[in-house]
């Protein structure tokens, strides 16, 4: 509003933390604040993202073809001007996890392992939380989970584990929820830092259990629709830790 779909709106809600969050840490392991090793992050992720082109490329075509990707993307003005701008502005954070996404997503396809969904789920979270419009592909993520090899339609996970799993998520959602929804409802004055501390501790401590439980389980098959499921809450968790 005003002006609406057609004409848009100058604020721009899509920009989210992940750069700013990992300038920050880089920041505290340093002891610096400058703005070139800002930058310099922002470069590091850009050659991530030309690696992951060729091996993109490599598995899909061959050798040659994936150093000549990654040269053209190398070489490429609108890529470079990306990978050297720091902070929130550096969609390059966005374009490296959606590259690696296109690494994973054909192994969760082939194999349907909660390994490898497990990685998924948080490459998409990072993807996420490089930009919040990242959300526009979950549907595609969705279709090619379901449609994968018909070969793997059965879960090898006993009923007893796979509950446990379930159980874990609902509560990693729970805490973030808790936390995210308690502290927004607090009085300014009454956000102490032990407050935040505490959301902290129960956000992780939710989301590594997860974790945990998947590296546990790496190798055992789930079925697509319980797939699904894993990789969608493990992304949007990943976004909000």
């Amino acid at each position: 509003q005003p002006d609406g779909w057609l004409k848009g709106s100058p604020s721009d809600p899509s920009q989210t933390r992940l750069p700013m969050a990992v300038v920050a840490a880089v920041y505290g392991l340093l002891g610096v604040d400058d703005l070139m090793t800002a930058r310099a992050v922002s470069v590091v992720v850009g050659a991530l993202t030309i690696v992951g082109v060729f091996v993109v490329c490599k598995r899909v075509l061959d050798h040659q073809r994936g150093l000549l990707a990654a040269a053209i993307l190398a070489t490429s003005p609108f890529f470079l001007s990306f990978a050297r701008t720091a902070f929130t502005e550096s969609d390059v954070f966005v374009a490296c996890a959606l590259v690696w996404l296109l690494v994973v997503m054909p192994r969760l396809r082939e194999t349907g392992t909660v390994g490898w969904a497990a990685i998924t789920g948080i490459i998409l979270g990072l993807a996420l939380s490089g930009k919040a419009t990242t959300i526009v592909i979950f549907p595609a993520i969705v279709l090619d989970i379901l449609t994968g090899p018909g070969h793997r339609r059965r879960t090898d996970l006993s009923g007893q584990e796979l509950r446990r799993g379930i159980g874990l998520m609902v509560l990693m959602c729970a805490a973030i929820a808790f936390g995210w929804l308690s502290l927004n409802a607090l009085a300014p004055e009454w956000r102490e830092e032990a407050l935040l501390r505490l959301h902290i501790l129960l956000a992780y401590a939710g989301w590594g259990a997860v974790l945990v439980w998947a590296v546990r389980h790496r190798d055992s098959i789930v079925a697509p629709f319980h797939l699904v499921g894993f990789v969608l809450v493990l992304a949007l968790g990943t976004f909000m830790v």
